[in-house]
């Protein structure tokens, strides 16, 4: 074992222009993507409603402020005229510690995602009253906060100014040896740990969905169980999908920011791979780099209404308004197709009910609540409304396209 004062890890020469426009074309698109999904759930607020919506908001945020610090202003930090030493101090020092707290902020706003659906599965009736304004704000609050003890885990041990970057001219085993323990720390806390709660999560939304369906189709025949088992593949695969992505994506290079650290650390520099350690530093980081991108894509697919929602206006950009009713009266199995037309049927309802208070003068048969094929009528003179009253089945029957 041998300290290794000189070490320096220097990527495989690629030509800058080739790889600065690698990074700034993905950088405009994830800019582009996520913020476009922000516009349309702004504009979209009247019909995607909830606090699922404020969560994935939050999330396409953090996406879009990662594009631009990384692949704009670190990318770019040395050509800009006239760079402050302080600034440049900073990017350079704090660089590598942002990026694992953008890591972490990922994977937070995963463990939140999970918690609202989970809530949702478990306490369906109760579910905005648990899911507030308030305790959707503190949840966010706290999901930016927290990993910024990835950042300042490094001014316990290291000389930080905003003259020098620390990392040009601290080498030393005990700096090395420290960056290692911190590495594996806050790798442990911001990652594996929220992710594993995330699975273990997951893994108890799906069975609770199966344990739902057998004891609403008890009894039935075998058809009716098979079509609401392949529901819960589906949504199990989604599941899947969007916590394998992230894995895949973001695992390798976490991984190498924990254990790099300690064979810098514990190997002799002059055993060391260098090119092997700086091409899979270059794949990793790109492949994690570009988890932003597909974010946004990824929880657009599997959320219906948002899906829905997305369809609607380019099928009104391109003329087709028609097509996008034929898709809706059809419906496709998806949430958003049910509540729009359950909408539409409670309009027709209310109207017609208005209409006859006004032509029967409010007669009394129309004093008595009524129940027809699960409407309830409450009539009122001041306020004529009809209400739906939710049923346990209803929420079976649809959580399985909204689990995600």
């Amino acid at each position: 074992m041998s300290s290794n004062d000189s070490f320096v890890l220097a990527l495989p020469s690629i030509p800058t222009p080739i790889s600065q426009g690698i990074w700034f074309t993905l950088g405009i698109l994830i800019i582009i993507i996520n913020a476009s999904i922000l516009l349309l759930i702004h504009v979209s607020r009247h019909r995607l409603k909830g606090q699922t919506y404020t969560i994935l908001s939050s999330s396409f945020v953090i996406c879009i402020i990662f594009a631009i610090w990384n692949n704009i202003i670190v990318e770019f930090v040395n050509y800009f005229p006239n760079i402050a030493t302080a600034a440049y101090a900073f990017i350079c020092t704090f660089g590598p510690t942002l990026n694992i707290y953008f890591m972490g902020n990922f994977n937070l706003h995963l463990c939140l995602t999970s918690a609202d659906r989970y809530i949702y599965v478990m306490y369906p009736y109760n579910y905005k009253k648990i899911v507030s304004k308030k305790m959707v704000g503190i949840a966010i609050g706290l999901v930016w906060v927290l990993p910024i003890a990835s950042i300042l885990s490094l001014v316990t041990y290291r000389n930080v100014n905003f003259e020098n970057c620390t990392y040009d001219y601290e080498f030393s085993f005990t700096i090395n040896l420290a960056d290692a323990i911190s590495a594996t720390a806050v790798s442990a806390v911001i990652f594996f740990i929220p992710l594993f709660v995330v699975i273990i999560v997951y893994t108890r939304i799906f069975f609770v969905i199966k344990s739902h369906t057998k004891e609403l189709y008890a009894g039935r025949d075998s058809t009716a169980i098979g079509k609401k088992v392949n529901k819960n593949v589906k949504a199990i695969i989604q599941m899947v999908l969007l916590i394998g992505v992230f894995v895949v994506m973001w695992m390798p290079l976490t991984l190498m920011v924990a254990i790099l650290p300690w064979c810098t650390a514990l190997i002799d520099a002059s055993k060391l791979n260098f090119v092997l350690i700086a091409t899979l530093a270059l794949v990793f980081r790109f492949l994690a780099y570009s988890y932003p991108l597909l974010h946004p894509i990824l929880y657009c697919y599997f959320n219906p209404p948002l899906k829905m929602e997305l369809l609607r206006y380019i099928y009104q950009w391109t003329g087709k308004e028609d097509l996008f009713r034929q898709r809706l009266q059809t419906g496709q199995g998806t949430l958003f197709s049910v509540n729009e037309r359950k909408q539409s049927h409670a309009k027709e309802l209310n109207t017609s009910s208005i209409n006859n208070f006004k032509s029967n003068g409010y007669q009394d048969n129309h004093s008595d609540n009524r129940n027809h094929n699960g409407v309830q009528f409450k009539p009122d003179h001041d306020k004529k409304t009809v209400s739906f009253s939710p049923s346990y089945q209803y929420f079976s029957s649809v959580i399985v396209d909204d689990a995600i």
